[in-house]
């Protein structure tokens, strides 16, 4: 809150108001419209929910699934120690990446780590493994989280900016909640196992998908 409260007073310049952005502009209809304009984007939208409905098991119950292979709580922090100084390198160099890939090239980068990472989470039969897999959190969500905020800037028009971002966010979160109800329901009605399995088909589905509506130019 103290930076929030630093933040520069800005104004708006060369914005037409919002009756005259409305009648003029052709860019600003209904959501068919915007869906028209970007025909792929809603496919992009539904595969990136199943990369985080998949993601969002392995985080969410990763306690459990630590608990499942025989480790205990100093495990699991330790596991969560590696999740996140794994995610450094690529959040934190991604403007490197992009002067080597556009960013297309780098969100279907992060599909394949999805699925890699699901299939590792399955696999793992040891703390030692589980580990491992933790790594691939670097080139899956760390590396799609700002590859696909670039994307969307680099699809839309501009007066659609902040649209195509809303619905990122909003497909990343639709897929967090999913992924939370039925990892836990997976959990009380069968094991970790079949969750874990759960989790491989929605980040298949989701690569599929970003493989599909990604444009690898932008």
């Amino acid at each position: 809150m103290v930076l929030i409260f630093t933040f520069p007073e800005t104004t708006i310049s060369e914005v037409p108001s919002a009756p005259n952005l409305k009648s003029n502009n052709p860019l600003t209809k209904e959501k068919e419209t915007f869906f028209k304009r970007y025909p792929r984007f809603a496919y992009f939208l539904i595969g990136a929910a199943c990369l985080f409905l998949f993601h969002t098991i392995v985080n969410t119950y990763l306690v459990q699934i630590i608990h499942s292979l025989g480790g205990n709580d100093s495990d699991f922090g330790l596991s969560l120690m590696i999740t996140a100084l794994s995610e450094l390198p690529a959040m934190l160099g991604f403007s490197y990446l992009l002067t080597k890939r556009k960013s297309g090239i780098w969100l279907k980068v992060a599909a394949i780590s999805f699925v890699i990472r699901s299939i590792l989470f399955l696999l793992s039969g040891s703390i030692f493994m589980l580990n491992i897999t933790q790594l691939f959190q670097g080139l899956a969500f760390a590396l799609y989280i700002p590859a696909s905020t670039y994307y969307v800037n680099q699809l839309m028009q501009k007066p659609d900016y902040v649209k195509g971002q809303a619905f990122n966010i909003g497909a990343v979160t639709l897929g967090s909640v999913v992924g939370s109800f039925i990892g836990g329901w997976l959990l009380d009605h069968a094991g970790v196992p079949e969750m874990l399995s759960a989790g491989i088909v929605a980040a298949f589905i989701g690569c599929l998908l970003l493989f599909y509506s990604v444009k690898t130019d932008i």
